[in-house]
């Protein structure tokens, strides 16, 4: 009799044990899913920005974005290049260093000083106006053609057809600049810039006479 009681017991706790364990395993699992929609939200988590500079807002995740916002952080950038005179280059090149990525920088930042030079030595101002935009999201790529318009003084060079292509990294939230090239170096094109660039060093030159004779008179 008392064995049989004894084995009963046993029983019961035996399934009361298998209960304890299934639903301790139901609790891992639950656990092992919830951290996993945790991580997912995280890295799929969607934000609309609107930055002051820039009126249309975009959309990005922390490991995605869209065209949109590619396309506005490009205009952003070109025109801290390009958009420059003698007293604004510095600080717009200083914005644009600030976005690149490491492996790129020095190569980025040895052409941006000798733009900044060319430019602040000639006395040149310039503007560019884009005319068209290929954009590809899930490649972090851009390139954008267009005009660049530049000056000496009042005195207006002939205007150039520029065409660049931007390469980025984009790492939680962090848009970084990858490469950034002027692919309109052409035979022509090179030879286009170069007049403009001998037309602008001569409009300096002439400028810096006639100060020069001002001061003497």
């Amino acid at each position: 009799m008392r064995f049989k009681i004894a084995k009963e017991k046993l029983e019961q706790i035996k399934e009361r044990f298998n209960l304890l364990v299934f639903i301790c395993a139901g609790l891992l699992l639950s656990n092992v899913v919830l951290a996993f929609l945790v991580y997912w939200s995280v890295l799929h988590e969607s934000r609309w920005i609107i930055p002051t500079t820039i009126q249309s807002g975009f959309k990005l995740s922390d490991y995605a974005v869209d065209d949109s916002y590619l396309r506005q952080m490009s205009l952003f950038f070109i025109n801290e290049r390009l958009n420059v005179s003698p007293e604004t280059i510095d600080s717009s090149h200083q914005l644009l260093l600030e976005s690149i990525a490491p492996k790129y920088y020095h190569v980025l930042s040895d052409v941006l000083a000798d733009e900044a030079a060319t430019v602040r030595t000639q006395k040149i101002s310039s503007v560019f106006y884009p005319l068209g935009m290929t954009i590809d999201s899930k490649g972090l790529r851009v390139e954008i053609d267009g005009i660049l318009h530049r000056y000496v003084g009042e005195r207006a060079l002939p205007p150039v057809h520029k065409q660049y292509l931007l390469t980025f990294q984009y790492h939680l939230g962090d848009l970084k600049i990858l490469s950034f090239v002027d692919l309109s170096n052409s035979v022509d094109s090179s030879n286009a810039s170069a007049g403009a660039s001998d037309e602008a060093a001569n409009l300096a030159k002439e400028n810096n006479e006639n100060n020069a004779g001002h001061k003497n008179e």
